[in-house]
């Protein structure tokens, strides 16, 4: 299974890719991928490719007993300069500086800037605290300049949450609002536009269920040819 980070990098360098090549021709494997899009980005390399997209885990679901608070926006990540907090922080400031009530909750940092009361960094939090942010936020932010699959965005959607994404980040859902890292203007207008009902909905096909049928009839095709070789 090939995993979705920055693999066409270290693929690129050394003649990697024709040496994997060679030893999953040699082994008979099957490529395994997360999004049709990594598809195209992969087979170029290592050949043809199947498509099996990451699952979504339940905990992840819309709960009526949850308040949301329409005016909480949340980013999600690591403390990495990809994830883009600091992008964030700059929107954070020129909302301010228009009188918007804005209040965003992060990850990965383990303080504020200084000049921004309105963020409040929660540094690591527990799969049962972040899944708690999504449900009671209104927006959930994806300034990342790169991600191999964006399971925060599937998971926001999952809990109702709508997302506003980098449109560097690909294989998310069709629908999905996505913007120019190069503007600020155009983020603080989109994020002043999108309203708590979020219209686009998880996809099936990161559906457990979904899921577990396509990885079953991945193994079972790969049984049916050893026993045909055997």
């Amino acid at each position: 299974h090939i995993h979705s980070g920055n693999i066409l990098s270290w693929l690129g360098k050394k003649d990697r890719s024709k040496k994997i090549k060679q030893r999953l021709q040699d082994c008979n494997a099957t490529i395994v991928c997360l999004s049709d899009r990594w598809k195209e980005l992969i087979t170029p390399f290592l050949g043809k490719c199947v498509v099996s997209s990451n699952p979504i885990d339940p905990i992840h679901c819309i709960d009526e007993t949850v308040i949301r608070k329409p005016n909480q926006l949340l980013l999600l990540g690591r403390n990495d300069a990809v994830k883009g907090h600091d992008f964030a922080f700059q929107i954070m400031r020129e909302l301010n500086k228009k009188g918007c009530e804005y209040e965003l909750h992060c990850t990965g940092r383990e303080r504020a800037p200084d000049d921004l009361p309105n963020v409040i960094a929660h540094g690591w939090v527990s799969v049962e605290e972040k899944v708690k942010l999504l449900q009671e936020s209104s927006l959930l932010v994806l300034p990342s300049s790169y991600e191999g699959q964006p399971m925060v965005a599937l998971e926001a959607l999952a809990c109702g949450t709508p997302v506003l994404a980098s449109d560097t980040i690909h294989s998310l859902p069709s629908g999905l609002e996505t913007i120019s890292m190069s503007s600020k203007e155009d983020w603080i207008e989109k994020i002043e536009q999108i309203q708590s009902n979020a219209t686009t909905k998880l996809p099936e096909i990161h559906s457990i269920d979904f899921v577990n049928e396509v990885l079953i009839s991945i193994y079972s095709s790969k049984g049916s040819m050893k026993s045909r070789s055997g």
